[in-house]
């Protein structure tokens, strides 16, 4: 059973470099494929790197002319998946353990639920906990079909945030319990009311699935310390590739730029 991951990339520089080998050098035990979406223009270096990479088997590659958003990339991606799961990976990732996807497709693999999904404080309401997809920060694992059949793919917007005017109602009867995904810290009824609001989508997502559905699909928690552990996430790298010297993104361009060099074997 092949899982694709799924990739989308602008100007990711040595980031994506990083994150194609580290998936290739210390991914084991899974059948997977890696499928980038990259709108990077001709004159970066990612191009000529992409198109080795294509060449030699290791990618499968679309490109697009002009430039799109995180959520437009990975919209065009997940419409076009082929397999029953996927991995969306932020293109400025580093993988550490080899076993970092099969401990997610383990999860679901032998269930009809969703995805994998962690543990987030606060959420749309602070009163409770609400489980957030994998993709928070970086990483989420999809089982494709059920995706579909709430038509999941169609909430990835242009720059991966949803706007969208709902509400919801939910009754949580006993403290600390757990109902359809929630880790209730007080009784009563909550009501929450967006209008106009912008949501990074995969909050958008969440709340989709837990709450306006009528399946109630599960989302498993993460195993735990799975990020810094397992994925590491260098965050921010491609959206700020042209400040390179910014005081916060510069130090991490340094250790990604060291990372790969170690994982090439060519010094420290």
């Amino acid at each position: 059973m092949t899982t694709s991951i799924l990739i989308a990339n602008f100007q990711g520089h040595e980031a994506v470099e990083l994150c194609i080998e580290s998936i290739l050098a210390r991914t084991k035990n899974t059948d997977y494929k890696i499928i980038v979406m990259d709108s990077s223009p001709e004159d970066s270096p990612d191009k000529e790197y992409l198109w080795r990479q294509k060449d030699s088997g290791n990618i499968e590659l679309m490109e697009s002319e002009r430039k799109l958003g995180h959520g437009q990339a990975l919209s065009y991606l997940l419409r076009r998946c082929k397999t029953r799961f996927a991995c969306l990976l932020d293109s400025d990732c580093e993988i550490l353990q080899w076993d970092w996807l099969s401990v997610l497709i383990d999860k679901i693999k032998n269930v009809n639920d969703l995805g994998v999904a962690r543990f987030r404080h606060g959420g749309v309401n602070a009163s409770f906990q609400c489980i957030a997809p994998v993709y928070w920060p970086c990483t989420m694992l999809l089982n494709i079909p059920l995706y579909r059949t709430f038509e999941g793919d169609k909430d990835w917007q242009q720059n991966g945030i949803a706007y969208a005017n709902y509400s919801y109602k939910q009754i949580f009867n006993t403290p600390g319990c757990t109902q359809n995904g929630l880790v209730v810290t007080r009784p009563g009824q909550r009501e929450v009311k967006h209008k106009n609001v912008g949501r990074d989508t995969a909050w958008r997502f969440t709340e989709k699935v837990l709450f306006e559905t009528n399946n109630r699909y599960v989302m498993h928690p993460m195993p735990r310390n799975y990020w810094e552990v397992k994925v590491k996430h260098f965050g921010g790298i491609t959206r700020n590739h042209s400040r390179p010297d910014h005081p916060v993104i510069k130090p991490r361009w340094a250790t990604i730029r060291k990372n790969l060099r170690v994982l090439r074997g060519v010094g420290k």
